[in-house]
């Protein structure tokens, strides 16, 4: 009997593979992001309130369509499969908020972004039955952010004249981010429910609340998550 045993779990990453075969070709995608980013930065003012040391924290909101490119199978090791995805980001509506202020002070009522994420993914297809395949995977990959905040709508402090909120500025977010989630394969079809970190990045933004220019603190942060349907392209 133990013999059997150990002859069928030598088999099994080799009858994986067979099942899973079938899945790689390109796919093209359409889908929803819901992506916050939190910016740190550092300025030091002689003038105005305060004058000493400040250390701003931005905490920035985006609504996203997301359009996609992806190749499956890209290679194989054994039963996991290498994926690799590519998304155009676009943020249609967003909202910041400034940590650093009382009451986290919204200091912009809008926006939009744009951003391309690249990400190499790990899958395991699993040896189920049935017509949707289920594909758990991770990625890492990096991605550039621009994101634009327009001043409109701030709070009681941050449209204060000397915060330089209200005429609206950007930031670009550039991270290498990692990624978990699942493909749900029914044929041709695939949805993709997925969730997304940073894990290191930099930053850098035109606002300009003094004249010596703001300096990034520390490693901007990332957290997100989305949804996307992806077709495949051909046969």
């Amino acid at each position: 009997m133990k013999p059997i045993f150990f002859f069928l779990l030598f088999l099994f990453p080799f009858v994986l593979q067979a099942q899973t075969d079938n899945r790689g070709g390109w796919y093209a995608g359409i889908g929803f992001a819901r992506m916050h980013y939190k910016t740190n930065w550092y300025y030091h003012r002689f003038d105005g309130n305060p004058r000493h040391d400040n250390y701003p924290i931005h905490s920035i909101n985006s609504n996203m369509i997301t359009l996609s490119i992806e190749k499956r199978s890209l290679f194989k090791a054994g039963p996991v499969h290498f994926d690799l995805n590519g998304d155009l980001l676009l943020g249609i509506t967003g909202k910041a908020k400034g940590e650093w202020l009382p009451n986290d002070d919204v200091i912009s009522g809008g926006g939009k972004a744009a951003g391309i994420n690249v990400l190499l993914k790990a899958v395991y297809p699993l040896p189920v039955g049935g017509k949707v395949r289920i594909a758990p995977f991770v990625g890492l990959g990096p991605q550039f952010t621009f994101l634009h905040n327009n001043g409109k709508d701030a709070g009681e402090f941050a449209s204060r004249a000397y915060y330089s909120y209200t005429e609206g500025w950007n930031e670009y977010v550039l991270l290498f981010n990692g990624a978990a989630g699942v493909n749900f394969e029914l044929g041709s079809v695939t949805i993709t429910p997925a969730i997304h970190f940073g894990l290191i990045g930099t930053s850098f933004t035109d606002w300009e609340p003094n004249e010596d220019g703001v300096q990034m603190e520390s490693s901007p942060l990332n957290f997100g998550f989305s949804v996307k349907a992806g077709f495949r392209l051909g046969r």
